[in-house]
């Protein structure tokens, strides 16, 4: 078992009497412990890093929605490796190297994350909608949404080229579609 996923078991499934409330409890009304626990679990990434496509930490945040999230700002595109990826800068007293070392924020930031992209119009809109023979529940709309954010899950629903092109995310997606 990775340290990430040490570390991410222990703010979410330790000693409940030792964890405040929102460490035990899922940030998405209507959506019981047990079945966050599930969903968190899919989205833990066993390097605590920044990966080859520029997301950040345990739950692979992108830059930009980090900065919707106020944890970076001036986002921008660069060239890296021959393509062109989003930078931005940490808001202080954030870095790298603290956001990395502080996986009690990193799971704070997720939880804040997945209760924005559930409260969005266009998320409860595509609950229910069938994509490659299956129904679409909010868990599953919600792993779409971080992968790919709220326009990148419109066209993943919308074009199966979109879905076959983003692979992973759509494994993601088939993964925890239905825990809630």
């Amino acid at each position: 078992m990775s340290i990430a996923l040490d570390i991410v078991q222990a703010l979410v499934f330790g000693l409940p009497e030792r964890k405040p409330a929102y460490l035990r409890e899922s940030p998405i009304l209507g959506v019981d412990s047990e079945a966050w626990r599930d969903f968190v679990k899919c989205f833990v990434n066993a390097e605590n890093s920044v990966t080859d496509h520029f997301r950040y930490g345990i739950f692979e945040f992108t830059v930009k929605r980090m900065c919707d999230l106020g944890l970076m700002v001036n986002p921008e595109t660069t060239s890296s490796r021959g393509r062109l990826v989003w930078v931005a800068t940490w808001v202080h007293p954030l870095s790298l190297r603290t956001f990395l070392a502080d996986h009690a924020r990193q799971y704070e930031a997720f939880c804040q994350s997945m209760a924005g992209y559930a409260s969005e119009t266009i998320v409860r809109q595509l609950m229910g909608v069938t994509i490659d023979d299956t129904e679409a529940s909010l868990s599953g709309l919600l792993a779409v949404a971080h992968r790919a954010g709220l326009h990148g899950l419109e066209s993943w629903v919308s074009d199966p080229k979109e879905r076959a092109e983003f692979s992973h995310t759509t494994t993601l997606f088939k993964n925890v579609n239905g825990i809630f």
